[in-house]
């Protein structure tokens, strides 16, 4: 879902930047490079590999039934630096390292 919402914004933008007319493939990724674009999960920002890798924060929590519904608890939220590696560093590195805390 983020690529398409991504890939929309990005064309989008494109478009505007050559007064209305369609864009070309290298129009198109200029404008991902770098970009923000809001998700159904949240906003996404394409802010690793020079402007062209996605990072997304994320959510997990458990579920309970709480008066005959489901109902997730514990919901513990990371933002996208948390969970993400920072430019240039190996995941396998970066966990290992602690996850940069």
């Amino acid at each position: 879902m983020q690529a398409i919402l991504g890939t929309k914004a990005a064309y989008g933008k494109a478009m505007k930047s050559r007064g209305g007319a369609r864009p070309d493939i290298e129009s198109i990724v200029a404008a991902f490079e770098g970009s923000s674009f809001d998700t159904p999960s949240g906003p996404t920002r394409m802010a690793l590999g020079k402007g062209h890798q996605a990072i997304h924060g994320t959510a997990y929590g458990t579920t309970r039934t709480v008066g005959g519904k489901v109902t997730m608890v514990h919901v513990l939220r990371y933002a996208p630096e948390e969970v993400n590696p920072p430019e240039g560093v190996k995941g396998e590195d970066w966990i290992r390292s602690g996850l940069g805390r």
